[in-house]
């Protein structure tokens, strides 16, 4: 349910997703997961993301880190392409008018 929301950009589900998979609720703890989705909530601002984040960055190897950052970009490369296509369909409906 909070994937879903949180891979459609949904920052509260983003924030709730690294939050269950850093306390590993109902499976193991998987922090670089954890740290991607944190990651993006926590450069929006959200504070209780950037506390969290910092707590399990501790935790992480370097290259864990890195994975994580690699998959937190990836998510931003996404959301920012179907941002791109909504907005240059709207373009095209607005000039078909």
């Amino acid at each position: 349910m909070y994937r879903r929301a949180a891979e459609a950009g949904a920052t509260p589900a983003q924030a709730k997703l690294g939050n269950l998979l850093s306390d590993g609720f109902s499976t193991t703890p998987d922090y670089v997961e954890a740290c991607q989705w944190l990651m993006l909530t926590a450069d929006g601002g959200d504070k209780s993301s950037q506390l969290r984040l910092r707590r399990i960055k501790a935790k992480l190897a370097i290259e864990q880190f890195k994975e994580a950052v690699k998959r937190a970009a990836a998510v931003t490369h996404r959301l920012e392409e179907r941002e791109k296509k909504t907005e240059q369909a709207r373009r095209n409906n607005d000039a078909g008018r």
